[in-house]
């Protein structure tokens, strides 16, 4: 029980530091598509990627080419700071970022407990108007296999890099544990198994291997009867899950074991009458950040109901952020934590309007499909250049 009664007396007394704090940074990776040489004028022009990378100036990895990024002021969004960044360390502006993954790995950075939430963009380097800073260069990115070895050549007119990586599971068809894909890899140092771990960790929720429940590792095609995809639910309540390249599998309501609309999921296959279906096993990617709906009234109480029909989930609203709702209101609630199977605790962020008011259906509809409805300088900016 709270022994505050209101949330402004909560907030006087509030002492942040209670808790252990980490630092957030932005990484930004800037893409650019170019014309290689033409030495046919039969064929096309050969096009490559090419990297933007920055020198660092600084210890940690002092003298070291690295994607630009930075800590996140107090002050700013991640997009601010991101924007801010890549101006500051390669005179790049106006560029339109898309939010890409955001890395959290507890080892990450020597420093401290760092999170970095990196941006992307591609763009044409040849179309610039501005003058990359010194210790700023685009890297030409080639990409070669041979064997059993991957081979990652970044290069620019002054010097060549290059990274090698070993498919150590590549033709493995019995799961290993941590110590025997390490046995392979050779790894002495305990950051660098940690590191090892934290890699594993990433690719099983990126659906590219499998963790048995003894901990061994397997990559998802060399499995036998398991996939990875996006869940979709229909209005019965039964799913699909999307394979890219693949027919979508069936999953009964009672297979899928916790998993929502959106999910992503790993799935296993059943017998069921005689047919073979999917069943859900591992919830790996819960997406759900923010939910458009309508706050109706049930047994007198302001209750929130998500307008996606196959959202099948109950949130609870805390107390504050409801305090200017009514019944009809169109609103959208940010998820904060799973408290339940399927339960969550979210907040009211922002009122779109009563449902009978002009215009809110079609507000309702873009921001549950996640249209912006509002857009920032550098888009802005962009769209001025548009003939």
């Amino acid at each position: 029980m709270s022994e505050y009664k209101t949330e402004e007396e909560f907030l006087r007394h509030y002492n942040p530091n209670e808790f252990d704090r980490l630092s957030m940074t932005s990484d930004i990776l800037i893409f650019s598509v170019s014309d290689g040489k033409q030495e046919n004028y039969r064929k096309l022009k050969e096009k490559y990627f090419s990297v933007l990378l920055v020198k660092r100036k600084d210890f940690p990895f002092k003298g070291k080419w690295c994607l630009p990024g930075g800590f996140i002021r107090m002050d700013e969004t991640l997009e601010e700071a991101a924007t801010r960044i890549l101006a500051e360390e390669t005179n790049l502006h106006d560029v339109f970022l898309e939010q890409l993954y955001t890395f959290s790995s507890v080892k990450r950075d020597p420093r401290m407990r760092v999170v970095s939430t990196a941006y992307m963009a591609l763009i044409d380097k040849n179309q610039l108007r501005e003058t990359l800073y010194e210790g700023a260069s685009w890297y030409r990115l080639n990409i070669k296999e041979e064997n059993d070895m991957i081979y990652v050549t970044l290069e620019n007119e002054e010097e060549t890099i290059t990274y090698r990586a070993k498919k150590i599971l590549k033709d493995e068809t019995k799961a290993k544990s941590v110590n025997e894909i390490n046995d392979k890899l050779g790894l002495t140092k305990v950051e660098e198994i940690e590191e090892l771990e934290n890699v594993l960790e990433e690719m099983t929720k990126d659906g590219i291997i499998h963790e048995s429940k003894k901990h061994e590792f397997l990559l998802m095609k060399n499995t036998k009867t398991l996939k990875c995809g996006h869940l979709s639910i229909n209005r019965s309540g039964n799913g699909f899950v999307d394979i890219p390249g693949e027919e979508d599998i069936f999953i009964r309501n009672e297979f899928l074991h916790g998993a929502i609309d959106g999910d992503f999921v790993e799935v296993d296959f059943v017998k069921y009458q005689g047919e073979m279906e999917g069943r859900v096993i591992k919830i790996l990617k819960r997406d759900i950040k923010n939910v458009v709906g309508e706050m109706i009234k049930i047994k007198n109480k302001l209750t929130f109901k998500p307008d996606n029909d196959k959202l099948d989930i109950v949130v609870k609203l805390t107390k504050d952020s409801i305090r200017q709702c009514v019944e009809g209101h169109k609103v959208v609630v940010t998820i904060i934590r799973e408290i339940g199977t399927r339960m969550f605790l979210g907040k009211v962020t922002k009122i779109i309007g009563h449902k009978n008011d002009p215009g809110v259906d079609i507000l309702s509809i873009a921001l549950r499909h996640g249209i912006e409805t509002e857009f920032n300088n550098a888009v802005i900016k962009e769209l001025e250049t548009i003939p």
